[in-house]
Order: C-alpha cells, then structure tokens, then sequence
C-alpha cells in the first residue's frame, strides 16, 4: 500500500507518466540502498525544477542534472570533501553560476580550503574578489599570483607563532599590508613570536 500511494502522487498528483517513472529507476541503480522513497526523491527534485513530465523530459532532466553534480564533485573535491552527495547542493551551485563562472568558483573553493573551509564559504570569497574588481580568472590568479610572494615569510611567521596551519588568503592580504604599512619581515617575526601565547595569534 505505501508504495502504491506513491506512485499515485508520482503519476496523479506530479503529473509523471509511466516510462517516465521508469527512466527515473534508473538513477537509483547507483544507491548503496535503492528504494521507493529513494526514488521518490528523485522524482520530487524534478518536479521541484518546474520541468517536464514525459520520459523524455525527465531524461534530459537528468542527464543535466549528472552533468552539475560532476561540476559540484569537482568542486567539492577541491575543497577536500568527498563524503558529501552532490544532487542536494545543484540549487547553491546553479545560484552560483549565473554569476560567476565554473572557473572562478574552483579557485574560490580552493582559496578557502585553506581554512578548512565548506561549500557555504565559496560565495562570500567570490563576492570578496568581486568587491576588489576581480570578475575573471586571469585576474583572480594574478591577484593570487601576486599573493604568494608573502607565502615564505608567513609560514616562518606561522611556525614562530605556533600555528600549526597553512596561510589563507586572507592572511596573505594582511601580510601585504604589513608590508605596505613599512614593517619589516624582522619585525613582523618578532611579533609573531610576540603572539605566541595568544590564543588570536594572528
């Protein structure tokens, strides 16, 4: 009886057809568990998109859908994740692309794994470039280019101050601006060294 409640909402309620249903089963072939409400699931994300509800609608659906979650992977792998699914993250990842280009969320999902950083941390960095006018890659990996020159002096800087991380962007950017202020790589060891009992040692 449950599961034919569900596929009278899956074809009475959504409006799906039989084969369409049946080319949806094929997408549970990759659980560790398929089941009905397994494919319920997938039945409801795509009607949640607001497409079509033929076999062939929902083919096309899917295939797509296969086609971000790949993009999504990749991101997520980038930011050393490979525990998560990625069909639930393709809203953020499409809100995502209509602003910014596959690309440049890469970077920005590299950029913040330096601190650990999740899926969530993407848009702020990537409207932090934006604010600093970069809206390409080449000017993203000039920029980062450019930063990685304080990389050596921020690592002594880490290693005096007993921090056991990599430097981040941000840290970066703010070691530029020591830098720039006039103080001395000596100097900013010094207070490195100075920060080492601090719990906000940055």
């Amino acid at each position: 009886k449950p599961e034919m409640a569900l596929y009278r909402k899956w074809t009475e309620e959504w409006g799906f057809d039989d084969q369409a249903v049946l080319t949806a089963c094929s997408e549970t072939a990759s659980a560790s568990n398929p089941s009905f409400t397994y494919l319920n699931g997938i039945l409801e994300r795509l009607k949640n998109k607001g497409g079509g509800r033929g076999s062939l609608d929902v083919k096309q659906q899917l295939t797509q859908e296969e086609d971000e979650a790949a993009q999504v992977k990749q991101v997520l792998e980038t930011l050393g994740v490979f525990s998560i699914s990625a069909y639930p993250l393709l809203p953020a990842w499409r809100a995502l692309k209509e602003r910014f280009s596959p690309g440049m969320i890469l970077l920005a999902a590299k950029s913040v794994r330096a601190r650990s950083g999740a899926f969530e941390n993407i848009e702020p960095k990537l409207l932090s470039w934006e604010e600093m006018g970069l809206t390409d890659e080449a000017q993203v990996l000039a920029h980062l280019k450019e930063l990685k020159a304080y990389e050596p002096l921020l690592f002594k800087a880490f290693e005096r101050a007993g921090l056991d991380a990599r430097p981040g962007e941000q840290d970066l950017i703010r070691c530029k601006r020591w830098i720039s202020d006039g103080h001395s790589g000596e100097m900013i060891l010094e207070a490195a060294e100075q920060a080492r009992s601090s719990r906000q040692k940055m």
